[in-house]
């Protein structure tokens, strides 16, 4: 239940964002920033109003990127999310005058060449 209060509100949220665009249908990267409620264990005083990397938590990247890849194709965003070829996440405990959020950039990539690094 509390996974899907999260879908129909991200999609509603979505879907007023993009306001009737047609959704993606090239390769795509994406990149994601989860700002999310820090515990009160990791509020101190040298800490309240600093990120801190958010792991060895309950819920994992991978099914934070999840959510919001199906929240995206749910709201019309991108035509499906196997079209996305790179990801970039990073997931914080917001500061305490931060808002609690993801940010969310997608990359429509119409010619891509691979590098070796």
């Amino acid at each position: 239940p509390k996974y899907k209060k999260f879908q129909h509100m991200a999609e509603f949220i979505l879907r007023h964002q993009w306001q009737g665009k047609k959704p993606l249908d090239n390769a795509l990267q994406v990149e994601i920033l989860f700002l999310c409620t820090k515990p009160k264990s990791k509020i101190r005083k040298t800490t309240k109003d600093h990120r801190l990397p958010k792991c060895r938590s309950r819920e994992d990247i991978d099914n934070q990127i999840k959510s919001v890849l199906d929240a995206l194709q749910a709201a019309g965003i991108i035509k499906n999310d196997n079209l996305v070829y790179s990801i970039t996440a990073e997931a914080w405990f917001a500061g305490i005058e931060e808002k609690i959020e993801a940010k969310i950039s997608i990359t429509e990539v119409l010619t891509a060449k691979w590098k070796i690094n």
